[in-house]
């Protein structure tokens, strides 16, 4: 249970540092954070064993 904590803080840190989620709150434009996670949310299906539970 710790792993998965650890993990999803991790990703709650790299998600705060991307470009694409600070500039749209920079430019209150959703958009733009929509655009970069949904790239960010392929490159993590594409390079790790991320798989949605859903």
């Amino acid at each position: 249970m710790q792993a998965k904590k650890d993990i999803g803080l991790t990703n709650a840190i790299n998600i705060s540092q991307n470009y694409s989620v600070i500039r749209s709150l920079l430019e209150n434009n959703r958009t733009i954070a929509i655009n970069g996670l949904k790239t960010l949310s392929q490159d993590f299906k594409k390079y790790t064993n991320y798989r949605k539970n859903y």
